[in-house]
């Protein structure tokens, strides 16, 4: 007894419905509406054409862009079309507050904060606000008031049993510390004894502070 055939005639040995592999597979796109695989893009495509233009559509001439450490470009054209006596955002005065790229440095930092909130911890701006607020914008272990202007002496703590990195899943957040009760807790591994332990060293060693009294060795 002989194998069956593809009905199409094309010698090969039937796979399903009476047709081979490849004609059985050509039968189902077409009963799915699928479409065969269309010519590579041609040289107008947006990546072809982010090659020899801007987003906004200047062609890079010489002295038209200024190239950025990571090999990017910056389009000095759009940088002239935009200028104003404030910067986009309308918060900065431009002359004082813009960079060489035409980018106002106090919206890139209040930016660079909410993208590291938004990566590291899984928090918006406004939770982070009311994080704050909930604590009188305090350190919730000393108590020493926060410099907002220096946001790396804040510090959002959480629990190193659930995350041990850096990066959080966002369920396992603490409390907001000032950054050095925030390395102190992570120098005595987030272990409750530990902390005792030293407690009970500082009160057993520690004499009783008296200003009246100067150490002779100093």
């Amino acid at each position: 007894m002989t194998d069956a055939l593809c009905k199409h005639e094309d010698g090969q040995p039937v796979h399903a419905k009476e047709e081979c592999q490849a004609h059985y597979r050509q039968t189902m796109r077409r009963e799915r509406g699928l479409k065969r695989p269309g010519p590579k893009p041609s040289g107008t495509s947006k990546k072809a054409l982010k090659l020899v233009q801007c987003a906004s559509g200047h062609p890079w001439r010489p002295g038209s862009y200024k190239e950025r450490s990571d090999g990017r470009k910056v389009c000095l054209v759009c940088i002239a079309e935009k200028k104003g006596d404030l910067c986009p955002a309308g918060l900065h005065a431009r002359a004082e507050h813009e960079n060489a790229y035409g980018q106002c440095r106090p919206c890139a930092a209040v930016r660079q904060v909410a993208q590291r909130l938004r990566a590291k911890y899984g928090l918006t701006v406004e939770q982070f606000e009311e994080m704050l607020a909930e604590q009188d914008y305090r350190c919730a272990i000393c108590r020493e008031e926060f410099d907002l202007e220096k946001h790396n002496g804040v510090c959002v703590d959480h629990d190193h049993a659930c995350c041990p990195g850096e990066t959080t899943c966002g369920k396992c957040l603490r409390k907001i510390l000032c950054g050095d009760c925030n390395l102190g807790l992570g120098r005595f591994k987030d272990s409750e004894t530990l902390l005792r332990a030293a407690a009970d060293y500082l009160a057993a060693t520690c004499r009783p502070r008296q200003t009246s009294i100067v150490c002779q060795n100093r």
